[in-house]
């Protein structure tokens, strides 16, 4: 007895199957029962002597029924276009019913150049005050134990000449993601079948090119669907001002607290807001979102509740 790595078929077979609402497989994939699990990319092992954060680990305790997780997650979903990545862990008694996902997720956003450079721009001078993300607290730093989760390699070492010589996160050549948020702790809450946050606070690392390594108040849901796989993303600086982002069947709306940037989508030429998925006939769209949407989601959060 002891720590020990987990066979994912003796977890199912303690009655996990449905672990936070999925099978465990579909939450961190390629754990496929092995003892020592083989990864994609072959560094499982370096991660298990702890010589390495990339690749994933399952580890579990017989004795304290304590599991820890460690790799790249996937949430049952799928955006078209918005393409994502993300890398969690995750610390629990296998008896816990809750389970709580400390993650870095990088996504790709459906937003035409010009809007992004105004967003980008805006958000960060709006949120100059918030607090700044500390990377150098690598025992504690989720964002560096789940950076590779997010990029090859040679893109980590690029990124992390950054880190170690400014103290910040910036967008590398070769990393493609419009957002990256990190420090997002996710539950999977089964009244609404989704993945949610749990805490009001994130850590917002760049927007389009801009670098931003700072807090951002957060309000965020992933949801599988039948009908349409959709998320909704509400984010709110330092000074207040808010941004609300939703995606559902190849739309993409957004809609903020800012008058002028609000303009600006509205009177976006429609091809410029519309993405042709490569080798299809299938279009994606960008639009203005309303108040309305963003309320409601507010509320379906309980973000009013204590107002």
């Amino acid at each position: 007895f002891g720590d020990r790595l987990l066979d994912r078929r003796e977890l199912l077979s303690r009655g996990t199957a449905r672990f936070v609402g999925h099978d465990v497989l579909a939450v961190f994939h390629s754990l496929d029962g092995q003892r020592t699990p083989v990864g994609r990319n072959g560094s499982d092992q370096d991660k298990i002597d702890e010589f390495s954060y990339r690749g994933e680990m399952m580890r579990f305790n017989d004795k304290t029924g304590r599991i820890q997780i460690d790799g790249p997650m996937r949430m049952g979903v799928d955006y078209g276009l918005c393409d994502y990545r993300m890398g969690a862990i995750t610390d629990h008694k296998l008896s816990d019913t809750v389970w709580t996902f400390e993650t870095s997720m990088a996504m790709k956003w459906l937003i035409p150049e010009d809007i992004m450079e105004r967003f980008m721009v805006e958000f960060y001078e709006l949120n100059l005050d918030a607090e700044f993300l500390d990377y150098y607290d690598e025992e504690n730093s989720i964002f560096l134990r789940t950076l590779p989760q997010l990029m090859d390699e040679k893109t980590e070492g690029k990124a992390m000449e950054f880190i170690e010589t400014l103290g910040e996160f910036q967008k590398v050549k070769g990393y493609d993601y419009d957002v990256t948020f990190t420090d997002l702790q996710l539950i999977w809450d089964d009244g609404s079948e989704s993945w949610r946050t749990s805490r009001q606070k994130a850590g917002i690392c760049h927007i389009g090119e801009q670098s931003v390594n700072q807090e951002v108040k957060i309000y965020a849901e992933f949801a599988p669907r039948a009908s349409g796989d959709y998320f909704n993303i509400y984010l709110e600086t330092d000074l207040e001002d808010w941004y609300f982002i939703s995606y559902r069947k190849n739309v993409m709306k957004m809609v903020s607290s800012v008058g002028e940037f609000n303009e600006m989508i509205a009177t976006l030429d429609p091809k410029k807001g519309t993405f042709k998925h490569p080798g299809t006939e299938v279009f994606s769209v960008f639009t203005i979102g309303t108040v309305a949407d963003r309320n409601r989601f507010l509320a379906k959060m309980g973000a009013f509740d204590d107002e």
